[in-house]
């Protein structure tokens, strides 16, 4: 209706929809042309969304890599709930 965009959260969600393992640098790049200009879009806000979207399960942990000896970088997917949730919205 005024061409708003879906919440980067929901969206986040929509695109590992289909089972993929992502962390938040390949979600950035997925998520850039359509989000890239708004403030709220960053690496940082993306890793706590996906923070958050596990501590209410619909994301875990599936797989974590030490980088450069000091950053971890974590990878998820959806739970069996949050592939629920995502076949509810259609």
């Amino acid at each position: 209706m005024f061409g708003m965009k879906t919440p980067l959260k929901l969206m986040i969600v929509k695109v590992m929809g289909d089972g993929s393992v992502m962390d938040a640098r390949s979600l950035y790049r997925c998520l850039e042309p359509i989000y890239g200009t708004e403030r709220q879009f960053s690496l940082k806000r993306l890793e706590r969304h996906l923070q958050a979207l596990k501590a209410v399960g619909m994301l875990e942990a599936a797989g974590a890599v030490l980088e450069n000896g000091k950053d971890l970088v974590v990878s998820y997917r959806l739970t069996a709930h949050g592939l629920r949730k995502v076949a509810e919205l259609g």
